[in-house]
């Protein structure tokens, strides 16, 4: 894991978001709709076994309003996949539920791998 690679999917992310800053390099806790962060989630034995790759994900924060949240995700998803597709090979992009300190909230997490 490193902070290269934090700030590479960061920076990729605030392309899409409308950055700079909207996506942050690690959690914190917001609700505003469109702010972001990178999260590293795992990693697993590559199939060589000579190595590792790294899972990431980033983590938006989405309105409130189920059906605002579902057009936010159906106007930015693609362009998040093609940004992040060149720092990651994008494995998912799933509508979540955020636990966050104030409570859950709609959010839309992209998932990836890359080698370690």
């Amino acid at each position: 894991m490193s902070a290269a690679v934090r700030t590479a999917l960061a920076d990729a992310a605030n392309g899409v978001l409308g950055g700079p800053r909207k996506c942050s390099t690690y959690y914190r806790s917001t609700t505003k709709p469109g702010d972001a962060w990178v999260s590293f989630a795992r990693m697993d034995r590559d199939d060589t076994s000579f190595g590792f790759m790294e899972s990431w994900e980033v983590r938006v924060v989405l309105a409130q309003d189920l059906a605002t949240a579902e057009k936010w995700a159906d106007e930015n998803s693609a362009a998040l996949v093609d940004a992040l597709s060149e720092h990651m090979t994008i494995t998912a992009v799933v509508m979540v539920t955020l636990a966050m300190d104030t409570g859950n909230i709609p959010g839309l997490v992209v998932e990836g791998v890359r080698p370690n």
